[in-house]
């Protein structure tokens, strides 16, 4: 980890906006590309970062995103990195920071690419990860719980108070659906009312679980064959307990990888 630079791992190039033009655009872009994030240019220079989380935030709070400009909603400076850095310098800044993008820039600053945790996930081989940490020793388990007819805003509220990266949707005590902030921004990208967007309409489904006694690398190998970021939690018993989602892993790389797990101090 410590001698892997991030120019390894790290996603060449950038999709962006300028800081003059619409968050409607910006919505356009993240829901056609199908990204979570989009940079903030102004004269060739990064600004800035529009983020799923940042634009959940605003909706939440009223805000008519389509005729906003991308300045009421980028996260501003641009927290970044330099691609000489190396991957444990990655954890640790988006750990203190709680973050989930980071930008890549040169020594100039000049934006070259970004790294998420899923860079970082996707370069660690299967005989890395720890063959004694759970997936329960690293779940996310301030879950939040909805029905399907509750609304999109009722769910964005209880996920962006959990810090939660979804909301799952329940039919009585069995989880039938998640929905997750990239669902919720491409549903207010079309202008839709957040208040009358069910999530029923904009979740995932069927569900993908893992166990929470699955080790962490029969849990990755979950995610990897269904090429999703996040799964829910059940216990021996079928109970949601939680959710095993990809930054939880960046947050708690020691577990992760081949350390013991007594040794790691929160």
């Amino acid at each position: 980890m410590h001698n892997i630079s991030l120019r390894s791992v790290m996603t060449q190039g950038f999709f962006y906006v300028e800081d003059h033009e619409s968050m409607g655009k910006a919505l356009g872009v993240m829901r056609d590309r199908h990204i979570s994030f989009l940079f903030v240019m102004q004269n060739d220079m990064p600004v800035g970062i529009i983020t799923e989380r940042k634009v959940m935030e605003k909706a939440v709070k009223g805000m008519d995103l389509l005729t906003s400009s991308v300045k009421d909603v980028m996260s501003s400076p641009l927290l970044n990195l330099r691609a000489d850095e190396n991957i444990a310098d990655a954890c640790e800044f988006m750990k203190s920071h709680q973050i989930r993008h980071v930008g890549i820039v040169t020594e100039e600053g000049r934006l070259k690419g970004s790294v998420t945790p899923g860079n970082i996930v996707n370069m660690l081989s299967s005989d890395s990860f720890s063959s004694s940490a759970l997936v329960q020793d690293i779940m996310y388990t301030n879950i939040v719980l909805e029905k399907p007819d509750s609304n999109l805003r009722q769910a964005g509220i209880s996920m962006l108070e959990k810090r939660s990266c979804c909301a799952i949707v329940m039919e009585g005590y069995v989880p039938i659906g998640l929905v997750s902030e990239k669902d919720a921004v491409s549903a207010l990208s079309y202008g839709q009312n957040i208040d009358a967007i069910p999530l029923n309409k904009i979740m995932t489904s069927p569900v993908v679980k893992v166990q929470d006694l699955d080790t962490i690398a029969q849990g990755i190998i979950t995610l990897r064959s269904h090429r999703i970021h996040r799964a829910v939690v059940v216990n021996n018993e079928e109970k949601v307990v939680g959710t095993f989602a990809l930054n939880n892993l960046v947050d708690n790389i020691d577990i992760v990888l081949n350390k013991k797990l007594m040794s790691y101090s929160f």
